[in-house]
């Protein structure tokens, strides 16, 4: 096994160039990790509790999802990859802003060794994404910094995974929480508006969210929001008042206030941050 020993670490994030020339164990330091494969022979296998779960054929431009609760061993040769490490924190917060997400292609979690394949089209802007996130880790970013690249790589990645057909009521009432925030949480972020559009009370879709996502219903609207912000901060073109605006809040001191209590960064800051 060789390893290109350029390896960039940050708190929840390492991105390591990798080459192995014989069959090895693929060691995880973080709980999961994306595995980009540029090119490649062989198969990939996952043994979970001693046994094989899992035996796939590796395929150029194929992304697999490796958790270090299983045992991952390549028997081939993989020629040029990426494996980039990430804590399962950061999966989660990216699934509660992409609740569509959930349980489709690469975030099949249900699956030992969920997989997906990257077209064409999509190879470059992959491979760009992860020039850019080495390139955030190379000049010490914040992890706010670097999140937008990883969940855009997660999100392109992901793309063409096939809709998730749900097959109980909970998984369709995650669809459905899902479209009304996707629709609404620029202009409506109280937990009742929400309720009553579903049909049900505050607190049966507060118990809906915990026991899906082990959290609260108003955490995902504003995960959602604070995404959203971050995109149009990282355009130094759009006036923060506009930014306020365009996400619903009245006044832009209203939404300086809500940024900083749930990031601990004004809005300002964090662009200053981000641009210097």
């Amino acid at each position: 096994m060789t390893f290109n020993n350029q390896q960039k670490q940050i708190t929840l994030l390492q991105i390591t160039p990798i080459c192995f020339d014989c069959p090895t164990v693929i060691h995880l330091s973080n709980a999961v990790a994306l595995l980009y494969v540029d090119k490649a022979e062989g198969d990939l296998v996952v043994f979970t509790n001693a046994q094989e779960a899992a035996r796939v054929t590796i395929l150029n431009h194929h992304v697999f999802l490796l958790r270090n609760t299983s045992v991952n061993r390549l028997e081939g040769s993989l020629i040029i990859g990426h494996l980039l490490q990430f804590e399962m924190e950061v999966l989660n917060n990216y699934l509660l802003q992409n609740l569509a997400q959930r349980n489709t292609g690469l975030f099949d979690l249900k699956q030992p060794l969920p997989h997906i394949e990257v077209t064409a089209n999509g190879v470059f802007f992959l491979n760009n994404l992860i020039c850019q996130l080495n390139a955030e880790l190379d000049a010490a970013a914040d992890s706010n910094e670097y999140t937008h690249y990883l969940f855009l790589l997660l999100k392109h990645a992901n793309r063409n995974a096939k809709p998730f057909a749900p097959d109980v009521e909970n998984s369709k009432m995650g669809l459905k929480i899902a479209a009304l925030i996707d629709a609404y949480y620029m202009t409506n972020r109280s937990t009742s508006f929400y309720a009553n559009k579903l049909g049900i009370t505050q607190r049966n879709l507060n118990i809906i969210v915990h026991n899906m996502y082990q959290c609260r219903f108003f955490e995902i609207v504003m995960q959602r929001l604070l995404y959203e912000a971050e995109i149009k901060l990282a355009d130094k073109e759009i006036p923060l008042k506009v930014i306020a605006y365009e996400l619903g809040f009245s006044h832009y001191n209203h939404f300086n206030t809500y940024y900083l209590r749930y990031k601990g960064i004004s809005p300002k800051e964090y662009r200053k941050n981000t641009q210097s």
